[in-house]
């Protein structure tokens, strides 16, 4: 069957604008959140699959898509409650009262914050490679030190400086190979330096409360699914344990035979078969 052309809408709230994609038509609705450089539309590869019992309702995360920001994203405070206020919107709007959550890597980390913030809301919980389940120091170091978010702002147009100070950080261990591969990757023009600065800017305050994450989960009691590329070199399958206790049997945690990248089709016909959350 051919996948329906996705309907695509925009909440407004200013300063914020963000577009959302209306995947499937099926009764159970999903809000899915992307990777960085990635978009809304990757999760066609999960609507096929699921495009009779599901409806996707897939966000572009800011600077993605059509989705930004009227203030510059290192003053712009893209909070909880700012994220309260998005979800309450978008589901009053597509008149949404329960929902589960499925995200890759930063969308991941959106989801957490989702999950603390709407546990009422949520019937279950699938993230891939989630992002938020243990911060790098280098993250910490160029978003929350008013040091280093101004040498990773003068990077933008300065990028030598930065590398120096990336290969002294990676030299005294407080960044990790990954991490500094991910920097001499992703820096290497000056669109690719400004679109990483933004997204890591604008979404510096939302870091999950992994003690409270596990509060909720077990009290509400939905299934959680994590899945994990066994040669995944960014988010490695080790960070699931920061979550799951040996204890709890909400949380399931997948190993794919992949590297980071799970969103394409042979991944996600893997995934279909595991999982129990989207049946």
């Amino acid at each position: 069957m051919k996948t329906p052309e996705a309907i695509s809408g925009m909440i407004d709230a200013s300063p914020w604008h963000l577009e959302y994609l209306i995947l499937g038509h099926g009764a159970t609705k999903v809000l899915a959140f992307h990777g960085f450089d990635n978009n809304a539309e990757d999760f066609k590869v999960f609507s096929d699959c699921y495009q009779d019992s599901c409806t996707f309702i897939s966000v572009n995360l800011f600077f993605h898509g059509r989705s930004q920001c009227d203030l510059p994203s290192d003053v712009a405070n893209f909070s909880e409650e700012a994220l309260r206020s998005f979800i309450d919107l978008l589901c009053d709007r597509l008149q949404v009262d329960r929902f589960l959550l499925l995200g890759f890597s930063l969308g991941g980390r959106i989801c957490l914050k989702i999950a603390e913030l709407f546990p009422e809301k949520i019937s279950g919980m699938m993230l891939l490679a989630p992002d938020g389940l243990r911060l790098s120091r280098w993250y910490r170091f160029v978003t929350a030190n008013p040091m280093g978010r101004m040498i990773f702002k003068r990077t933008i147009h300065h990028p030598k400086r930065f590398m120096k100070v990336a290969s002294w950080m990676k030299s005294l261990n407080l960044v990790g190979e990954k991490q500094y591969k991910f920097a001499i990757n992703q820096f290497d023009t000056e669109a690719k330096r400004r679109k990483v600065y933004d997204v890591w800017m604008i979404f510096r305050h939302l870091i999950p409360n992994k003690k409270k994450l596990r509060s909720t989960i077990k009290q509400y009691g939905y299934p959680v699914e994590i899945y994990f590329g066994k040669r995944d070199t960014i988010i490695p399958s080790a960070f699931g344990v920061s979550l799951k206790r040996r204890d709890d049997n909400h949380i399931t945690i997948h190993i794919l035979d992949a590297g980071h990248q799970l969103m394409q089709p042979a991944t996600v016909e893997a995934i279909a078969k595991l999982t129990a959350i989207l049946k």
